[in-house]
């Protein structure tokens, strides 16, 4: 039989390891939140469906993406706009989702927030890319009303100041 003088401090170890494994994974690579220290308005999940260009769900909540406007189903260039946002956010990648504080209310059923995706390795501002790129465009009419362009020189809202920027 082993002493406990061994056992404790090696289950301690086992705890301790277990501990620092749990809390990187679930919260040290979590993006911190714009405005809000609201944990329900700033979580992490999985991508689960993407929906069409500006939509997808995470962990089976709809997500518009705050700003992105993306071509209808039955427009042009919505099968590539949904093609990148699938690339951007495949199913199953891990996701941080942080829920836009002025716009609460969401939009037909859905929250409307910036999500950044972890592939490869990389953890990619979907909302960004999806403006950056020719398959979608900055929803203008909502410059004004979001959160992402109050926060001064904040680097994780740069890009919507930016394409914002004269509209």
């Amino acid at each position: 039989m082993r002493s406990p003088h061994v056992v404790a401090p090696a289950i301690a170890f086992g705890v301790l390891i277990f501990t620092v494994a749990w809390a990187w994974f679930y919260e040290g690579e979590r993006p911190p939140c714009v405005g809000s220290t609201d944990a329900a308005m700033c979580w992490q999940g999985h991508v689960t469906r993407v929906i069409d260009g500006d939509t997808l769900d995470i962990d089976n909540t709809r997500i518009r993406l705050v700003l992105v406007d993306a071509p209808e189903r039955g427009e042009d260039g919505h099968g590539e706009a949904t093609a990148l946002l699938a690339s951007l956010c495949p199913v199953g990648a891990r996701a941080a989702v942080d829920v836009d504080d002025a716009q609460r209310g969401g939009s037909h059923g859905r929250a409307i927030a910036t999500v950044a995706c972890e592939s490869d390795g990389t953890a990619t501002v979907a909302n960004a890319e999806m403006v950056k790129s020719d398959h979608a465009s900055v929803y203008g009419e909502f410059c004004k009303a979001t959160e992402l362009t109050r926060h001064g020189n904040d680097t994780r809202t740069a890009w919507a100041r930016e394409a914002c920027a004269g509209l």
